[in-house]
């Protein structure tokens, strides 16, 4: 088997970032340090709940200002001289904060780590810890739309400092641990807890509480083996730990009387290198095993551990070139490294008898875009087919045009498995895997010469399933957009359009709102009809009707083409099996009466006599008003301003986003 990189999306982006700060990559975001004190986060739209035209959001985040210096003991660079060996007084001179009183420019905060919590998937309290130089940390959340950027909500470091942890702690702790400037932080995978590390050697653990606002609830500290802590990564019940000077160590999690101790276990690496490791990947390699991947310049390390943390078998990878940029899983056995000279190798592990591992290394071929660039970093999607790579002008080719010099490239590619028997070309079956969506999203886009046939087809290609349900919405939703961005890049490119597609387009979009309005029905005939509102009363009819007027038009809309005829007649009878709407058509008195003239409208056509054409809002149906500043921002359907009423139609715990794309809705600045 060997892997192919197809380039799917190529741009510049007018952004001056920190190259030699690194980029902060994860699962799904890549964060870029500005020189103007500032965050640039791409965040991965990998979600299923989100279908647009973009692969990714452009956040930003303003890095707190100051050091958290005030109850720091700092000593003189001379003391630190007396009873250093020369090894220790070279890394001593190395150390910013040491020297930085004696320098002319003051001390560039830069951001050490941005980490997403993984435990709390809500859109309401979607939290972030940051870390920077100065000893700062602090939670951040994502702001509701349409900001959609981070915001501080709680500073880590000046809960400890106010609660005064530090100076119990150093009544019963060394005289030479005077440093409690935080180095590290990361989550609990499933737990609301936030790991801290000092660096004097103390790991704190804080839970956290989730309510009306964020805050701390209980804090333990544990004193590690290790000093000079520089980057902690938690999995399951263990803390994988590694220092400035060079040491790696595994410690458990141990929960004893309400309180979380951590107990030394093995060490990974025990040489003095001086290589900080400020990223560990951990992986479930089989159910007994887990594989780890670190790095130290230009190698790569690699331990398959056992459950109980003992190292089965290890081994190092030289990379080659100047300096690591990124490495990422991309299945548990599986992982790609990339190089600042634009290398990318394939890796693949495999555990034998006796406990010896195997590797398996390929070179992957990838199409930059520009000779002159080099890769300083990349992150895939949840379904690891895509790459995106982050690249920037090589050192030899940097302009001294401040205009040419501050941008950065993205480019995103499509990962395939080429196998001996490979498939036909073509367009792929589509999935409602988001993955799978933008990568045919951009295969359309860049290859408009498809047979427009082949498209309908595949467009209307639909498994149907017993009963309506959210995966089949989901897949309508899909198909809906591909469709619509295909059709909008013709335009574009002046290029007709045949029929088929456009017919095809015209069914999902009836067909995305029957499946809305069953949904919507099946909701509020469930609840009592004592406690329904007025506007609930009134949406349960104008739902009815507009679900009877859907379906005439899919009725016809059927020409002699015998795959739609087909189609329509598996679409309507699918409808008719998840919902009767006969029984309630009945039962309904209508008074709508037209917002322009006042007249009331015919519940056959939800029109008026004079055929005045009304916005209505594609949530509850109901008409909208001539100026309406809530929309979608990708699809323009408008909806009703007030938020509370829509959410009268959906349960509790339900978002509420357009019907077509599942986009946030916004408001204009009117």
């Amino acid at each position: 088997m060997s892997l192919k990189l197809t380039k799917l999306h190529f741009s510049e982006i007018k952004e001056d970032i920190c190259v030699e700060a690194g980029i902060i990559s994860s699962e799904n975001h890549l964060t870029l340090q500005c020189p103007n004190n500032q965050l640039i986060i791409l965040d991965l739209l990998d979600s299923t709940l989100v279908l647009t035209g973009l692969f990714f959001n452009i956040n930003y985040f303003e890095i707190p200002k100051g050091t958290n210096n005030s109850l720091l003991k700092k000593s003189d660079l001379r003391d630190f001289y007396k009873n250093s060996a020369l090894l220790d007084q070279q890394s001593l001179t190395l150390e910013p904060s040491c020297v930085a009183q004696f320098s002319c420019e003051r001390l560039k905060l830069i951001t050490l780590q941005f980490k997403q919590s993984q435990w709390n998937t809500t859109k309401k309290h979607r939290l972030a810890v940051i870390v920077t130089t100065g000893g700062l940390c602090r939670i951040l959340q994502k702001l509701p739309a349409p900001s959609r950027n981070w915001g501080q909500i709680y500073s880590v470091d000046e809960y400890f400092f106010d609660n005064m942890l530090s100076l119990k702690v150093l009544n019963h702790s060394d005289n030479d641990s005077n440093e409690w400037g935080i180095t590290a932080a990361d989550w609990h995978k499933t737990e609301p807890i936030l790991f801290v590390s000092f660096e004097n050697g103390y790991i704190g653990v804080f839970t956290i509480c989730i309510s009306s606002t964020v805050g701390l609830n209980k804090h333990f500290l544990s004193k590690a083996t290790l000093e000079k802590i520089c980057d902690i990564t938690s999995f399951d019940n263990y803390l994988l730990v590694s220092s400035k000077i060079g040491g790696l160590q595994l410690f458990s999690l141990n929960f004893i009387n309400n309180s979380i101790k951590l107990m030394p276990l093995t060490i990974l690496w025990n040489r003095r290198d001086n290589m900080i490791c400020r990223r560990v990947l951990v992986s479930q390699f089989s159910p007994s095993t887990y594989l780890i991947v670190c790095h130290k310049g230009v190698h790569i390390l690699l331990f398959i551990l056992a459950l109980n943390g003992d190292v089965l078998c290890s081994t190092q990878l030289y990379i080659g070139g100047i300096k690591v940029t990124g490495y990422q899983f991309i299945s548990p056995s599986e992982f790609i490294v990339t190089n600042i000279t634009s290398s990318v190798r394939y890796f693949r592990v495999q555990l034998l008898d006796h406990n010896k591992m195997k590797l398996d290394e390929k070179m992957v071929e990838i199409e930059l875009g520009s000779p002159n660039l080099g890769i300083i970093g990349f992150v895939t999607s949840a379904s690891c087919n895509l790459l995106t790579f982050v690249l920037n002008r090589n050192a030899e080719y940097s302009q001294h045009c401040k205009y040419l010099h501050n941008s950065i490239f993205v480019n995103i590619s499509k990962l395939e498995r080429i196998n001996e028997n490979p498939s036909k070309p073509g367009i792929a079956a589509m999935n409602p895997n988001q993955g799978c969506a933008i990568s045919l999203d951009m295969d359309l886009l860049n290859n408009t010469n498809h047979d427009q046939n082949r498209i309908f087809s595949d467009s209307m290609n639909i498994p149907f399933t017993d009963s309506l349900s959210t995966g089949f919405l989901l897949q309508l939703q899909t198909k809906f957009v591909l469709v619509s961005n295909f059709l909008n890049i013709r335009r574009l490119k002046r290029k007709k359009s045949e029929e088929l597609t456009t017919i095809a387009q015209k069914l999902l979009f009836n067909a995305i709102q029957i499946c809305h309005i069953i949904y919507r029905l099946k909701h509020l005939l469930s609840l009592e009809a004592a406690t329904l509102s007025w506007f609930q009363r009134e949406c349960i009819n104008v739902f009815v009707k507009r679900y009877a007027i859907l379906t005439r038009k899919f009725k016809k809309s059927v020409p002699g083409d015998g795959l739609l005829q087909l189609t329509t007649e598996r679409f309507i009878s699918f409808f008719k099996n998840s919902f009767d709407a006969d029984m309630h058509h009945k039962t309904i008195t209508w008074n709508e009466r037209c917002v322009i003239c006042h007249n009331h409208t015919n519940p056959d056509t939800m029109m008026c006599e004079r055929n005045h054409k009304v916005k209505r809002c594609y949530v509850s149906f109901k008409q909208l008003p001539v100026i309406s500043p809530r929309h979608c921002p990708r699809c323009q359907y408008y909806v009703l301003e007030d938020e509370s009423l829509l959410q009268q139609l959906f349960a509790a715990n339900e978002n509420i986003t357009c019907i077509f794309c599942n986009f946030p809705f916004v408001e204009d600045c009117i």
